[in-house]
C-alpha cells in the first residue's frame, strides 16, 4: 500500500518550467563566475516598448549607455537583440532563456552575427556567450 502511494505521489509531481517569459521585462544585473573580479557592473533592462538598455559601469572606462532592439521568439524561450539601424547589415545575438524567474535570468548564446563579431567579442556586452544575471527591478 505505501509503495502503491510513493509512486502516485511521485507521477502526481511535475517539475515546474523554469521559463517564465513574461518575468524577462525589468532590470537584471550581470553575474559574474565565482572567482572572476569585476570592476564594476552591468545592467540590462528590458523595456515593454522591445527595447533593451543596457548600462556598463566600469571603474577604468567610465560608464556608459547603449539601447538596443530585442523580441522573444513565439516560443518565449528565444530571444533576439540587435542594433536598431536603418538599413545595412546589422549585428545581432540570439539567446535562448535557460531560466527566468522572479529573481534570476540565465541565457545561453546560440547564435551571433556582424561583420567582424571577434572584434566585438568582449567589447558589446550583448555579445557575451552564456550569461546569468539577478533581478534588480521589475516583474
Amino acid at each position: 500500500m505505501a509503495s502503491v502511494l510513493l509512486v502516485a505521489g511521485l507521477c502526481g509531481c511535475q517539475k515546474a518550467d523554469p521559463v517564465d517569459p513574461d518575468r524577462l521585462q525589468g532590470a537584471w544585473c550581470k553575474e559574474y563566475p565565482e572567482g572572476v573580479v569585476a570592476e564594476g557592473s552591468v545592467y540590462w533592462t528590458f523595456g515593454k516598448d522591445g527595447v533593451l538598455r543596457v548600462d556598463v559601469y566600469d571603474v577604468f572606462s567610465g560608464n556608459y549607455e547603449t539601447e538596443y532592439a530585442y523580441q522573444l521568439g513565439p516560443d518565449g524561450r528565444m530571444l533576439k537583440v540587435w542594433e536598431p539601424v536603418d538599413g545595412g547589415d546589422p549585428a545581432w545575438a540570439e539567446y535562448r532563456l535557460e531560466r527566468c524567474d522572479a529573481t534570476t535570468l540565465v541565457l545561453a548564446r546560440t547564435g551571433v552575427h556582424a561583420k567582424d563579431a571577434t572584434r566585438l567579442e568582449g567589447t558589446v556586452t550583448w555579445f557575451e556567450g552564456d550569461v546569468t544575471f539577478r533581478r534588480t527591478a521589475g516583474n
